[in-house]
Formats: C-alpha cells, structure tokens, sequence
C-alpha cells in the first residue's frame, strides 16, 4: 500500500491563552482521494485547513503533532520553505473569494502573478496558460473574466476564479474550506462536478472542508468528524454516513435531514 500524501498526526493547537481549539486530530489523506471534513460551528474545521498552510491567526498556534505531507514533516519547514509550498504544492480555495482575493487586482493578474511567481511564466506563454485555467474551471467568457476585478463577477464565478488560481501550478493537494456555502443549488453542482473533474483529470486530493453533508456525500471518499476540536467518528464515507458510530454524527445526518 503506498504512503499517504497527507498524513496528520496528533495535531493539537491552542490560542495564546491556551485554550485548545484542536486536540490530537490524526487522519490520512490518501493520493488522489477527496477526503471530507465534517463538524458543527466552532468544531475546528476551518482552523485545521489553516494549520495546513500554516496560516494560523496570530492569536493561535501549532502546540503539538506533526503533518506529514508527501514524504516531508512540514511542521519543521521554515517560513520560506511554506512559502514556497503554498500555491505550488498545497493550495487554498478560501471561504468568501470575495474577500480572500484582492479588490484592486483584476482576475487575471491574481492568476498572472501566482504563475510568475513560482512557475517563472512570462508573456504570451503566461497569459495563454491564465486563460486556459479559467476555460479549465468551465468559464465561458475567460477574456472578460481575466479583465474583470472580483467585485465585478457573480458569487460563482468568483469562485471559479480561485479555484483557477488555486491549481495554477498544479498543487498535489487543494483545501477547500466551503467551496459552495454561498452559492445556489445549481452553481453548487456545477463545482461539485469541476472537483470530480480535477481529481480524475489530474490526481487531485482535496480536503473538504464542509457543514453541508450532503455536499460530502455526493464528493467525498473518506469522512472525518469533528466535534469540540477533537475527531469523534472517521472512516470510509458509506460507513460514516449511513451507519454511523459517534451519537453526534447521527444528530448531523438528523439535523440535515439525511437520515
């Protein structure tokens, strides 16, 4: 059996007043697997996509556990070394592209300047590759999209549009923190399948980060369920989500209506 891509292993993390937000969370992510992470509010769930980027707020750190990411224990990188992961090999859709992207640069750029950065793209190759991601993500109007500032686009094709700059240097793993939490039910589906796509196309793991387990149930491989910071249930999806274990995973399948 080959190594997982992700491995993490007793992760804890607590603000700097030391109380936990996460508490020993150990789960794998095998290669190209879509893997999602479920929970209620205030669970952990987004605080353990960040940890992977190690993009924790100030007022938050890693205490303990290990993330082992290709090989590689990432939570001895220095800052340049995770600098120049970010993007190339580990990549984030944020929550709200609306306020993760920056207002004053238009799409294109975003994408341009992510690509020059670490793929070295210069000129008409550049640009030839931007427009392609945007096709790749299924925009039909990539030029408009590539002048376009992010205010200027819907909910979903912004969105689209970071998943572009997200897997612009074919990044081996993607976190997703509620790639569809704010959009309609039919712009919902069509992410869905654009995932199904980039996994199958390009041996894509993602990490989905979701409260909405019917997006996971239609996505996911695996399912790991947090509650309070700590993992309570995990396992393969089928297992989890139909006859699950936890008492507080069978509340999440009631509350969503799933049962």
């Amino acid at each position: 059996m080959s190594a997982p891509l992700l491995s993490i292993r007793d992760l804890s993390v607590r603000t700097c007043a030391d109380r936990a937000i996460l508490e020993q969370i150990s789960f794998d992510v095998p290669s190209s697997s879509i893997v999602g992470i479920v929970g209620g509010s205030g669970s952990g769930k987004t605080t353990l996509g960040l940890s992977l980027l190690r993009l924790l707020p100030g007022t938050m750190r890693m205490s303990a556990g290990s993330l082992f990411f290709e090989g590689e224990d990432l939570s001895g990188w220095s800052s340049a070394q995770m600098r120049n992961s970010r993007g190339r090999r580990i990549a984030m859709v944020f929550q709200e592209p609306l306020s993760a992207m920056d207002p004053v640069w238009t799409v294109g750029e975003q994408i341009t300047e992510t690509l020059r950065v670490h793929d070295g793209l210069r000129g008409k190759e550049l640009r030839a590759r931007v427009l392609g991601l945007l096709e790749r993500v299924r925009i039909a109007d990539v030029e408009r999209v590539f002048r376009s500032y992010p205010h200027e686009l819907s909910g979903g094709l912004r969105q689209r549009a970071m998943i572009a700059q997200a897997i612009a240097c074919r990044p081996s793993l993607l976190v997703a923190d509620e790639p569809t939490s704010s959009l309609d039910v039919t712009i919902q589906a069509h992410i869905m399948q654009l995932f199904r796509d980039l996994r199958r196309e390009t041996g894509l793991s993602i990490l989905l980060i979701s409260h909405d387990l019917g997006v996971v149930r239609h996505l996911a491989d695996r399912v790991v369920v947090l509650k309070g910071g700590r993992v309570v249930e995990q396992g393969d999806r089928a297992q989890v989500l139909s006859v699950p274990r936890a008492a507080y995973t069978r509340d999440l399948i009631s509350a969503e209506g799933l049962a």
